[in-house]
């Protein structure tokens, strides 16, 4: 894998962005994963492969718990130095902190403002305690829908279609989730499986849960969904920068659900042109790297 992402990183003259996921519940399944240690050998495998793109004093070796190389060399040498950009997608707070210790772009799918603040918290505060520097903008992420119309009422009613599908696949998955061995933290892990959560309980809920049946209105609400005509989605989407403290990365997930390819091309279309300029002129004197 380290070899593939500098090889590709070549071909692209240092345009390649390296994003890491822990895999979802349903892909561990259908893909015979073992959850347990899952998060282990994820941490490992990031490590293993900075290490292999840094590495330039000949054949390297690694010897770890569940990875074991007598030989990396890899070749060609990525374009960008010492790697490209790494990032990971987390609101888990512990995870955040590792992203951070790591100096790895966090990005927040779908968390919500709330959920946000508590994983970049964590992050600065890791690498406070580690006595690292703090982290620049460009180490945030923060992902919504977005849909952009010529009215605001076309912006609703059509960017209303993009949460469907996560919806479903969040339904779906959510057996899985509750019974995959190792998936939850010990501590976690009875309450989840329960159907319904002893007296004087507080249910355990998944970031997935706060998605079901939310209307586009409720979306936009919790500054997860951005839409209306160019002029409400740049203010939209300023007023969760400001609320969040600025990020340097806005993650457009806008062909998703049930929209049509004419749907997508023109909100897409109207974002570059007309709601861009707007960002780039309202962030301007932000200090987005080190």
């Amino acid at each position: 894998m380290a070899e593939e992402y500098a090889t590709a990183d070549v071909m692209l003259r240092g345009r390649l962005d390296i994003g890491f996921v822990k895999s979802g519940d349903s892909e561990m399944a259908s893909g015979n994963a073992n959850p347990v240690g899952n998060l282990e050998r994820f941490w490992e495998a990031i490590d293993l492969i900075t290490m292999a793109l840094k590495n330039q004093d000949g054949p390297a070796r690694w010897e770890g718990k569940h990875f074991a190389h007598r030989h990396i060399n890899l070749w060609p040498r990525p374009y960008q130095q010492p790697h490209p950009p790494m990032w990971a997608a987390t609101g888990d707070p512990d995870t955040a902190r590792e992203l951070g210790r790591r100096g790895m772009v966090n990005s927040v799918v779908l968390r919500g403002i709330d959920g946000t603040k508590k994983a970049w918290t964590a992050y600065r505060e890791a690498r406070e305690e580690a006595g690292l520097p703090a982290p620049a903008l460009d180490r945030f992420a923060y992902a919504g829908f977005v849909y952009v119309g010529d009215t605001d009422e076309e912006g609703v009613e059509v960017g209303s279609k993009l949460p469907l599908v996560p919806q479903h696949e969040f339904e779906a998955g959510a057996a899985v989730s509750k019974f995959l061995p190792g998936r939850m933290p010990p501590d976690m892990a009875p309450g989840v499986y329960r159907t319904k959560p002893r007296p004087g309980e507080a249910p355990v809920a998944r970031p997935a849960d706060a998605l079901r049946n939310m209307t586009a209105e409720q979306a936009i609400q919790r500054q997860i969904m951005f839409a209306g005509n160019p002029e409400t989605v740049a203010k939209q989407i300023m007023a969760a920068y400001d609320t969040l403290g600025g990020f340097g990365h806005l993650i457009f997930i806008g062909r998703s659900g049930y929209l049509t390819h004419e749907e997508a091309e023109k909100s897409i279309r109207l974002l570059a042109k007309e709601v861009m300029p707007r960002l780039r002129e309202a962030t301007a004197g932000a200090v987005t790297t080190p």
